[in-house]
């Protein structure tokens, strides 16, 4: 038997060794979510924002998270599978509220600001702006 027909041989019988231990060892390689308590659950939430989703009867069904501001323009769901929760997703309805959010927290800072033409800091950053720092 030529060399190069062994080499080829043990690669597949490698390769069908590596794919029956993965096969047989499948339910190991799930990932289970970590289980925690609704009264924590809800802790966790009211800190991020979040607040119980019920269905018509009452019972806890998710999270939602409510931009109290405006009304809302479109309703997203996210289905995120069974790797955490929605108290790990708070990132998506950050990016999902976004502009608004953003527009609105800009407004409030902006109405912060006082132009003076006297202040150090505005004449630094006109400076800035027209190329000279």
């Amino acid at each position: 038997m030529p060399l190069l027909t062994r080499i080829a041989a043990g690669a597949a019988l490698l390769l069908i060794a590596a794919v029956a231990a993965l096969y047989l060892a499948q339910r190991r390689l799930l990932y289970f979510p970590a289980v925690s308590a609704l009264a924590e659950s809800r802790r966790l939430a009211r800190a991020a924002g979040l607040e119980p989703w019920l269905d018509g009867d009452g019972r806890f069904i998710g999270w939602q998270a409510r931009l109290p501001s405006v009304a809302p323009v479109a309703r997203v769901v996210v289905l995120h599978g069974n790797a955490g929760s929605a108290l790990d997703r708070t990132y998506l309805r950050d990016v999902l509220q976004g502009p608004r959010r953003l527009w609105e927290e800009a407004g409030a800072f902006h109405n912060t600001l006082r132009f003076d033409p006297a202040d150090p800091l505005w004449t630094e950053v006109w400076a800035f702006l027209r190329g000279a720092g």
